[in-house]
């Protein structure tokens, strides 16, 4: 019993000295947030929309948070074209979010992304920029993509 409580005791106190180690580096880490990159357009077939944040040399983009929001800038007649597609690029698995493409009056805005990372993404490749880019969307609907992140090793 005693060695079973003695192991359980240790464990705890490895684990909150872990803690204590490495929780002000997370902290700090997402506090630098200081690097954004915002991107706006017209969400038709002929141009897609870009947003892109590139990191120095030998350093990662670090991501803290994605805001994505389409708006009707005319009515959009639901299921008449593609509802856009957001991919992004340089991540070890890359995501994918979908657009709306629902009956919409003018000036109707929809939030497709609205994401905090508690702990920064990574991207895979040093050197390498990080992009969010839509596929084509009906003529009528317009989207803003918003990256905060930072650059480190």
């Amino acid at each position: 019993m005693r060695a079973t409580f003695g192991r359980s005791v240790r464990r705890i106190s490895f684990a909150l000295l872990l803690l204590v180690v490495c929780a002000p580096s997370i902290r700090a880490q997402s506090s630098n947030c200081n690097q954004t990159a915002t991107a706006t357009g017209a969400a038709t077939t002929a141009a897609a929309v870009t947003v892109t944040l590139t990191p120095p040399d030998r350093q990662f983009v670090y991501i803290c948070s994605i805001d994505i929001t389409e708006v009707a800038n005319a009515a959009v007649t639901g299921d008449a074209g593609p509802a856009p597609l957001f991919t992004t690029t340089n991540l070890d698995t890359n995501l994918v979010w979908v657009g709306d493409n629902a009956t919409q009056g003018t000036g109707w805005s929809k939030q497709v992304l609205s994401q905090v990372y508690a702990i920064p993404l990574r991207t895979a490749t040093a050197g390498t920029a990080f992009t969010i880019v839509t596929s084509a969307g009906q003529s009528t609907q317009s989207v803003r993509i918003n990256i905060v992140g930072f650059f480190g090793k």
